[in-house]
C-alpha cells in the first residue's frame, strides 16, 4: 500500500495549563477530521483514515486487470467532485471495494475496462452522489449483501448499469441510462429500490429474476425490451411506471408476485403481460394507449382487480389460457378491438363487476 504520509490528530502536543480533565476532553471527543490527500493511479487505500481528494486520477491504466483504485473498508472516501479516468489503451477496472463498511461519496468514474464500481468484501458498503460513464463492461455491481445506494448515476456502458446479485441491498434515487443490456439486473433477493430511474436501455429496464424483492416508485421507459419483466417469485411492486417501451410495459413470468398501483402507458406491446407462473395480483394497475392490448393473461390463478384499460390498439383485457383466474371491478373502454376478450367462453376465467362497451362473449359480465 502508498504511504499517504496522514498525520493523525496529536493530543500529546504541548496543552500549557490545562487539566487532566481537559487533556482527556480533547483527545477523546474531538470528533476525527478527514485528512486531505492525493492517491495515485492502483493505489490501495485502508482501513481506517476518512480521505478527501485533492485532484482527479487520469489515465489510470492496467495491462493486467488491476483496480484505478482499491479501497478496503471500514473507511470514509470523500472524491471531493474529483474524477478517477482510465485510458483507452489497457484501461484499468474501476473502483473495487473490499472489506466493509465503505462510505463512498461525490465523484465519478469514467472509461474504465470491466467494472467501474464493484461492492466486494463483505458488504455493508454505502455509495453516495456517485456517476459511473462509458464502463467496457458494468457500471456498478453489487455482489456482496446488505449495500445501499443513493443518488448514484450509472450511464453509456457496454453492460448493465446496475448488477445486483448480493442479498439484501438498497437502490434509492439512482438513475441507469443508455447502456447496450439492462438499466437494473437484479439476481440477488430481498433488492429494494425505490424511486430509480431506467431509460434508453438496449435491453431491459428493469430486470428481476430473484424473489422477495420490493420495487416502488420506479420509472422504467423507451429501454429496448420491456420496462419491467419480472422472472422471479414473490415480489412486491407498487406505484412503479413504465413508458414508451419498445416491447411489454410490464411482463410477468414468475409465481405469487403482488403489482399495485402501476401505470403502464405508451408501450409498443401490451401493457401488462402475464404468461407464465401462478397465483400473481394485480390490483389498481392501469394500461392506456399501448401498442397492443392493455392486459394480456395467459397463466392461471391470476387475479386482476380495480384497474383501468383505456385507448389501447387491440384488447383491454384478454383472457387467453390457464385456470382459476378472476378479472374483477375494473373500467375497459375506448380499445381498439374489443373491450373485454374471453377466448375460452370464460370456462378458465370469472368476469365480475367490469365496466365496458365492447365484448366478444356475453358471458363476460
Amino acid at each position: 500500500m502508498r504511504d499517504l504520509n496522514l498525520q493523525p490528530f496529536n493530543a500529546h502536543r504541548r496543552v500549557g495549563s490545562l487539566g487532566a480533565a481537559a487533556l482527556y476532553a480533547l483527545c477523546c471527543l474531538a470528533a476525527p477530521r478527514a485528512a486531505l490527500a492525493q492517491v495515485v493511479c492502483l493505489d490501495s487505500i485502508g482501513p481506517g483514515d476518512s480521505i478527501v481528494l485533492t485532484a482527479d486520477l487520469e489515465d489510470c491504466t492496467s495491462a493486467i486487470g488491476q483496480a484505478a483504485l482499491t479501497i478496503t473498508g471500514p473507511i470514509n472516501v470523500d472524491l471531493n467532485g474529483f474524477q478517477i479516468r482510465c485510458t483507452v489503451l489497457d484501461p484499468a477496472d474501476g473502483i473495487q471495494l473490499f472489506g466493509s463498511g465503505v462510505r463512498l461519496k461525490n465523484g465519478s468514474i469514467r472509461g474504465c475496462d470491466t467494472f467501474g464500481l464493484a461492492l466486494g468484501g463483505n458488504g455493508d458498503h454505502a455509495i453516495t452522489d456517485v456517476a459511473v460513464r462509458s464502463i467496457n463492461g458494468d457500471g456498478v455491481v453489487v455482489s456482496t449483501d446488505g449495500n445501499s445506494l443513493h443518488g448514484v448515476v450509472s450511464t453509456n456502458h457496454m453492460g448493465t448499469g446496475f448488477n445486483v446479485s448480493g442479498v439484501g441491498n438498497r437502490l434509492r434515487e439512482c438513475t441507469a441510462t443508455n447502456n447496450n443490456d439492462q438499466g437494473f439486473m437484479v439476481s440477488g433477493n430481498d433488492t429494494h429500490l425505490s424511486e430509480n430511474v431506467a431509460a434508453n436501455n438496449s435491453k431491459e429496464g428493469f430486470l428481476l429474476s430473484s424473489n422477495k424483492n420490493r420495487l416502488k416508485k420506479n420509472n422504467a421507459t423507451t429501454s429496448g425490451r420491456e420496462g419491467f419483466d419480472i422472472t422471479g417469485d414473490d415480489n412486491r411492486i407498487k406505484g412503479d411506471r413504465a413508458t414508451r417501451n419498445t416491447q411489454d410495459g410490464v411482463a410477468i413470468t414468475g409465481s405469487e408476485n403482488r403489482l399495485n398501483d402501476i401505470v403502464s402507458t405508451h408501450n409498443a406491446l401490451h401493457g401488462f403481460e402475464i404468461s407464465l407462473g401462478a397465483d400473481n395480483r394485480l390490483k389498481g394497475c392501469n394500461a392506456v394507449s399501448n401498442g397492443s392490448g392493455g392486459f394480456d393473461n395467459s397463466a392461471s390463478e391470476t387475479q386482476i382487480t380495480r384497474g383501468r384499460a383505456m385507448n389501447n390498439s387491440t384488447n383491454g383485457y384478454r383472457s387467453d389460457g390457464g385456470v382459476d383466474n378472476s378479472i374483477d371491478n375494473i373500467v375497459a373502454l375506448e380499445n381498439g378491438s374489443n373491450d373485454v376478450s374471453d377466448n375460452a367462453a370464460c370456462a378458465n376465467t370469472r368476469w365480475r363487476k367490469n365496466v365496458f362497451r365492447t365484448s366478444n362473449d356475453a358471458c363476460i359480465e
